[in-house]
């Protein structure tokens, strides 16, 4: 029963990105923010300046044109193509949520720079490798938000097997 958090937390992290397109820098011109729909495949898509850097168990992927959504209570960054349905194909994602968004029970704010526990972190690799550090279900992922909540650092290992090491960083 480990994916239901998991489930709720992706859906927020998206829920929140949408609402964060409003507020976003200009986009590339290559870039259409908002639902899209390829063929069977239909999902959400980020633009804006924010970019990051994960490496998993060794390999190390770059995500670019997202947007970051900074609330009194959380702090979210989307990057890249979410698909809700159909095939993933060719699509990138990468998400970080953190604080009290909600999701989790208990979670404290992330309204300033620091060190938080219990956020999740998402980096989906063209549609063949999806690596999830969900905090809500384990406390060992750790996101450090800096320069005023622009740019921070994650660390954790993934939730489900196998159970491979990840780092990374953001800026937005």
């Amino acid at each position: 029963m480990r994916t239901r958090p998991l489930v709720v937390l992706a859906a927020l992290a998206v829920g929140a990105g949408v609402a964060a397109g409003a507020a976003a820098a200009p986009a590339r011109v290559d870039c259409t923010q908002g639902s899209f729909t390829d063929g069977a495949t239909s999902g959400v898509a980020f633009c804006g300046p924010a970019k990051a850097t994960a490496k998993v168990g060794g390999k190390t992927y770059a995500f670019k044109s997202g947007s970051c959504l900074r609330t009194s209570k959380y702090f979210n960054v989307n990057i890249g193509s979410e698909v809700l349905s159909g095939p993933k194909k060719k699509y990138s994602y990468f998400a970080v949520l953190v604080g009290d968004s909600g999701a989790v029970v208990g979670a404290k704010p992330a309204a300033k720079d620091g060190t938080y526990t219990g956020g999740l972190v998402t980096i989906r690799w063209k549609g063949g490798k999806d690596y999830v550090l969900n905090g809500a279900g384990d406390k060992n992922v750790k996101v450090t938000l800096k320069k005023g909540r622009t740019a921070g650092t994650f660390s954790g290992t993934t939730y489900l097997a196998p159970h491979l090491k990840v780092t990374g960083s953001f800026t937005c």
